[in-house]
């Protein structure tokens, strides 16, 4: 789905489509919720601030933020590490 979109299209869909399913498999409890799951998951999450601005995301930031902090007590020490860097993009995104 990604690669076939436009660019403009896919700044349409970050906020309503692609960001709610990051944040829903964060918090996902099932057996195929793996320790590489949810750190892919938190690596695109830590790339959204990056790769968009903020006037395309600043309506997610909340709920990815209190998201993050849940991820933050994973049982996964990995996990809590990229839990925090992705915290730490999204905190400081749009204070500059």
């Amino acid at each position: 789905m990604v690669v076939l979109e436009t660019p403009d299209t896919l700044m349409s869909k970050v906020t309503s489509s692609i960001i709610p399913l990051l944040i829903g498999s964060l918090t996902y409890s099932d057996a195929a919720n793996t320790v590489q799951v949810r750190q892919a998951t938190l690596d695109a999450l830590s790339l959204v601030p990056e790769k968009y601005a903020y006037s395309v995301i600043h309506g997610a930031r909340r709920d990815v933020l209190r998201a993050l902090v849940k991820a933050r007590d994973d049982r996964k020490r990995l996990v809590r590490a990229d839990a925090v860097k992705a915290y730490n993009k999204w905190l400081n995104f749009g204070d500059i």
